[in-house]
């Protein structure tokens, strides 16, 4: 053997072992739920147009139903025997000014009654009150939902294809808004059990300030 092969064997020898160490991160995948999916923009509007009114809307739907996009190649959303889980790390919902007042994602137990649902976010909008940047008067903050394994942050947390989902939106429809949405949305990775091959590669953590609940 030459030190030529010498070298390239050693060198091969070490990519091996760098592709068996963990990565520094972990690809994010986008998803959607869309409460309003069947008109995506709407109406809201109440009965006696002025008189002071919150407006509930709400969609129930499994995690498997939900809007994936530039999911891994090798996952297939519509396989049932697949035992992928999504990890949710940004929740955040999607609502526009001036009515939206506050958007609820809840996980509902396996029965077929919404008796004593698990909250996941609960985001209220903040409305800005003077000319400070991000606080201007009148326009909408939507803070999101995050969790990471930072000590300021909740822990991610897991949902099979087959989780039950219930979001709700509360609005105010004292008076008629059109073209308004009612949509939740975010970022996550994919969790495959022990015996498939991970899709992802490991942990993302990023800082802001979580919502008041």
């Amino acid at each position: 053997t030459t030190a030529k092969q010498q070298q390239q064997q050693q060198e091969e020898s070490k990519n091996a072992e760098k592709k068996k160490e963990e990565a520094s991160h972990k690809n994010l995948y986008h998803w959607v739920f869309l409460i309003d999916s069947q008109v995506n923009d709407y109406e809201e509007d109440n009965d006696h147009y002025g008189t002071q009114s919150i407006g509930r809307l709400s969609a129930n739907l499994t995690v498997r139903e939900m809007g994936f996009q530039d999911m891994p190649r090798d996952f297939d959303i519509h396989d049932n025997t697949t035992t992928t889980k999504i990890v949710p790390i940004v929740m955040t919902p999607h609502c526009h000014a001036p009515s939206c007042v506050r958007m609820e994602l809840y996980r509902l137990n396996d029965d077929d009654n919404n008796d004593d649902p698990t909250l996941l976010c609960n985001v209220t909008v903040l409305y800005g009150n003077d000319t400070r940047v991000f606080n201007e008067r009148d326009y909408a903050a939507i803070p999101p939902c995050l969790f990471g394994d930072d000590p300021d942050l909740p822990l991610p947390f897991e949902l099979s294809l087959s989780t039950k989902l219930m979001a709700i939106k509360y609005f105010n429809n004292t008076y008629r808004h059109i073209g308004q949405m009612a949509q939740w949305t975010g970022l996550t990775t994919y969790r495959r059990d022990k015996n498939e091959n991970d899709v992802t590669s490991s942990s993302t953590t990023t800082i802001v300030a979580m919502t008041e609940k």
